[in-house]
């Protein structure tokens, strides 16, 4: 294992030193991603400046919502690109030559690609999440500070998930990206608001089924003392990152059934 991470250190070294070599457009990469993020929360600030409350959420705390929501996911697409564009591995041909070799084919998807663009999302959803926590009044402790990390840990390895098992789909369908979209960048915009404003069945769904809920709404329940979804309890939060490893364990064996199904180019 310490081999392994050592391997995947060097490599993303390699892609980071590789991406600096054109500084300029690096840095444009990584504002434009930073500026045009920010249109995602002013569509909910600007809903909020007309309702100042969405189901009992201020604009601070649906802020909060968004912002631990945009880092989990920007956080889970920096290190995913492989998974993401995993159908060029199908399309190509190239998943016939990463089985061949004689390293795991997640970590060699893994490790294929860096999003360091993605860098501009992150910032931008730091900026928000220090303005939202300006205005709320949360008596943070270590229960609350550490809910607060593993949920955000959680919110990364559940994204990681979605992007592996969407990968996996592509060795029948070729391409899924659309699909796995819903589930993605769908699920971040879903679980930037409070998860109250929808239909019982759509929150069951994304909760028991893909557990987006996990992310952030139900741990904030905790953090900012808010009353429980009705029919669930409040201590689900605390259940965060055993949810999410549990999630990403059945997309691991997804991977490697798909794998297993998975028929060569014969090229």
């Amino acid at each position: 294992m310490r081999e392994a991470i050592a391997l995947y250190l060097r490599l993303i070294s390699a892609q980071i030193k590789s991406k600096l070599q054109y500084r300029a457009s690096f840095v444009m990469e990584i504002t434009g991603e930073f500026l045009i993020t920010f249109l995602d929360f002013l569509t909910i600030a600007v809903i909020l400046s007309r309702f100042t409350s969405i189901k009992g959420w201020s604009l601070s705390e649906v802020g909060f919502l968004y912002a631990t929501a945009s880092l989990a996911f920007s956080l889970a697409q920096l290190i995913s690109r492989g998974f993401e564009i995993f159908e060029r591995y199908i399309q190509m041909g190239e998943l016939d030559r990463v089985l061949t070799r004689p390293l795991s084919p997640f970590f060699q998807v893994l490790a294929a690609e860096v999003a360091l663009r993605r860098t501009g999302r992150i910032g931008q959803a730091l900026v928000i999440l220090v303005i939202s926590l300006a205005g709320l009044r949360v008596a943070w402790d270590a229960a609350r500070i550490g809910l607060f990390l593993s949920s955000l840990a959680a919110g990364v390895v559940i994204y990681l998930a979605i992007f592996v098992i969407g990968a996996v789909t592509t060795i029948w369908t070729v391409s899924t990206t659309e699909f796995t979209n819903i589930f993605t960048n769908g699920g971040a915009f879903l679980t930037s608001y409070p998860l109250t404003i929808y239909e019982e069945w759509f929150r069951n769904f994304f909760v028991f089924i893909v557990p987006l809920g996990f992310i952030n709404f139900l741990p904030a329940l905790i953090i900012l003392d808010k009353p429980a979804m009705v029919g669930l309890p409040v201590w689900l939060g605390w259940l965060a990152l055993p949810v999410a490893l549990v999630f990403f364990g059945v997309a691991l064996l997804l991977w490697s059934w798909g794998l297993r199904k998975y028929q060569s180019t014969g090229t």
